[in-house]
């Protein structure tokens, strides 16, 4: 699925949710950035194939702060269920994605994750958290390949997939991330059987 990530197009604001118009060729539809869980009134003609914040993001969940793991994972339980509120033509949410974005950050000048195996492990228990709203909601989950810090090793993410081993989880791959001296051809080919979207947003 290739989706038009929803900051790229005019008529989408962090106002303004819904907008007209035709999607570009090549894409399947819109990519709804999300920052503000509120009821979904969609009156575009654009469809929305996938869901995603900048809110919060992988590292979020990946916290030594309980506060903000917790919080970070009640948001993505929550985003899941607010794209189950986008119905197909057949009523249903299914087929739908929600992307949780694995850009670095940083808080008060420290990196997010202060112990590897303790986020690693953290993100592992998260997953199967919401790996099992997906499932009950038939919307998928992807995440998208991290830049540095954590899950720098495709055969690592592979791994991880392969433990939670979920038809609704899977991998949002972003070629961009991939680390200086490594190939992106490399990563598709260990991971193609858990890729279910590519991720290059414009300006990432």
């Amino acid at each position: 699925m290739k989706c038009i990530n929803s900051n790229s197009l005019p008529v989408f604001t962090n106002q303004q949710k819904t907008g007209h118009g035709d999607v570009p060729d090549g894409f399947d539809g819109l990519e709804l950035v999300v920052d503000d869980l509120v009821p979904v009134q969609n009156d575009s003609d654009i469809p929305v194939v996938a869901l995603t914040t900048g809110k919060y993001n992988l590292f979020s969940m990946a916290q030594g702060d309980r506060q903000i793991q917790k919080e970070g994972l009640d948001y993505f339980a929550e985003l899941l269920r607010y794209a189950g509120s986008y119905k197909n033509e057949d009523d249903s949410a299914a087929g739908k994605i929600v992307v949780i974005r694995a850009n670095s950050v940083t808080i008060d000048g420290q990196a997010a994750i202060q112990s590897y195996q303790q986020g690693f492990n953290l993100v592992f228990k998260s997953l199967e958290i919401l790996t099992r709203v997906a499932e009950g909601l038939r919307v998928y989950l992807t995440v998208e390949n991290p830049a540095d810090q954590l899950l720098l090793s495709p055969l690592e993410l592979r791994d991880l997939l392969n433990e939670i081993n979920n038809p609704y989880v899977g991998l949002a791959f972003n070629p961009g991330h991939v680390g200086a001296g490594c190939w992106a051809a490399d990563w598709l080919r260990i991971l193609r059987r858990h890729c279910m979207a590519m991720r290059v947003p414009m300006g990432d």
